[in-house]
């Protein structure tokens, strides 16, 4: 069960491997990048992957002639845009879909979009929704109780900006755009300047937000205000700014969703978030000034928020959201999309589904004994130690873009440690009705895990 990004990540995936192991499966949870680099030496399984962009095609051809099943749900899926096309061709081929085993979809409304276009591979096709939304439900929150009260505690009431920019990427532009080349986002001239007049676009959003975060601390100089960069920025921008006010913190640390949690209000600008607010009953607000995209304005996040054009309208929002106290419901744009959108929107039930297809697909046997498991911590340890001694001798400098590049893969992975799982298996256990199946965390190397009963 690879996790890609640990603040999108992290907690549904193991809320997923939670409801696995009860369910009879032992799961190897940890980094991506981690597990794939061990792949070799684990148990042949089910490897759940978090797209089918064309980019994963070796990856995942390369894991079935090893003998593992693949599986796959978008983890993306929530920035589904006015483009469908476009998103479709970014995150699903051809090559990918024949490969996999089943592929789990959020909702009634990408499940009709993937099958209009790839028709034949819809016995693949699965809908159940997405473990992200399961955890959001009322009846999950306290999986965060703790660490709500450790943030109010810290910050007392705040506002939460969330940014969802990637101009001051920490790759810079030239970085980002040989990694959008990798991942096979421009294979034309004509994809190319359809992401140069995205850029564009994008410069302007985000000094509009910026200004918005500002101004904001100006008009309520004794409140609190948050700020979460995206786990691509280069949080340093932000840091900058927060230097210039008294009441303006950045904090990218843990899930968003404790910090939408102790929110008072929740900003965004077509944002994933807003999506995460909405079911966790916080009001949010999407800024869309006129001057934005038809591609941004039809964000399905901003049919769950509350959208202003204007400075202004931001400003009375939060006045009127704070004399008229919580409910998100009655502050969506277009509640009817964001049903069709997900379809574990009203019971917490996507994993469960999950799960059940997952026991159909037929593994060999892949339990590990306590002696096996020693052997991999050695074997990977040993491996990380090698990759380390190589990468001193390389004489590799910043001028290579190599510490650049090794700074945005810890920004999207600092956050993962053993105690992290072992705290969030016994918050679960504590809170959940299968509380009494006992679930044991097994060490296997830095970002690594085994859980089973």
């Amino acid at each position: 069960m690879p996790v890609e990004v640990t603040a999108r990540d992290f907690h549904a995936r193991l809320f997923l491997s939670c409801h696995a192991v009860w369910a009879g499966f032992g799961v190897i949870f940890g980094m991506q990048g981690r597990i794939l680099s061990r792949v070799n030496d684990l148990p042949k399984g089910i490897y759940f992957d978090k797209s089918l962009s064309i980019n994963k095609s070796v990856q995942i051809n390369q894991l079935k002639a090893q003998g593992f099943r693949v599986v796959s749900i978008d983890e993306e899926s929530l920035s589904s845009s006015a483009y469908p096309e476009n998103s479709l061709n970014k995150r699903y081929s051809e090559p990918t879909l024949n490969a996999v085993d089943a592929c789990f979809v959020w909702g009634k409304s990408e499940y009709e979009l993937i099958k209009s276009k790839y028709s034949s591979y819809q016995n693949k096709f699965v809908l159940t929704g997405s473990p992200r939304i399961d955890i959001l439900h009322k009846k999950n929150r306290a999986f965060f109780t703790e660490n709500v009260r450790k943030i109010n505690a810290n910050f007392g009431s705040y506002f939460l900006f969330v940014s969802n920019f990637t101009v001051n990427h920490i790759l810079g532009v030239n970085g980002k755009f040989a990694l959008l080349k990798a991942l096979g986002r421009i294979p034309s001239d004509a994809s190319r300047k359809y992401y140069e007049n995205r850029e564009r676009k994008q410069v302007e959003r985000f000094d509009r937000f910026v200004e918005l975060v500002k101004n904001t601390a100006r008009k309520f100089p004794r409140q609190t205000i948050v700020v979460r960069p995206h786990p691509s920025e280069d949080r340093r921008y932000w840091d900058q700014l927060a230097g210039e006010f008294d009441n303006v913190f950045v904090q990218r640390e843990d899930s968003v969703i404790p910090w939408i949690l102790g929110a008072e209000v929740h900003i965004h600008s077509g944002c994933t978030t807003g999506i995460e607010a909405f079911f966790l009953n916080v009001p949010s607000i999407s800024f869309l000034p006129q001057s934005y995209s038809y591609e941004t304005e039809k964000h399905v996040a901003n049919d769950a928020s509350y959208v202003c054009s204007t400075q202004e309208g931001v400003f009375e929002a939060i006045k009127k959201l704070n004399k008229s106290g919580k409910n998100a419901q009655k502050l969506c744009r277009n509640l009817d999309r964001v049903y069709d959108h997900i379809e574990n929107c009203h019971e917490p039930d996507g994993t469960e589904k999950i799960v059940d297809k997952l026991k159909e697909i037929s593994i060999p046997d892949a339990s590990i004994s306590f002696w096996a498991a020693m052997n991999l911590v050695a074997r990977i340890n040993k491996d990380i130690m090698m990759r380390n001694l190589r990468r001193l001798g390389s004489g590799k400098s910043k001028s290579d873009g190599f510490l650049e590049r090794q700074r945005y893969d810890l920004q999207k992975t600092d956050d993962f440690s053993l105690g992290k799982v072992n705290e969030f298996v016994r918050v679960i256990r504590e809170n959940h009705p299968k509380s009494n199946q006992h679930i044991r965390v097994k060490y296997l190397g830095k970002d690594i895990v085994y859980l089973t009963r």
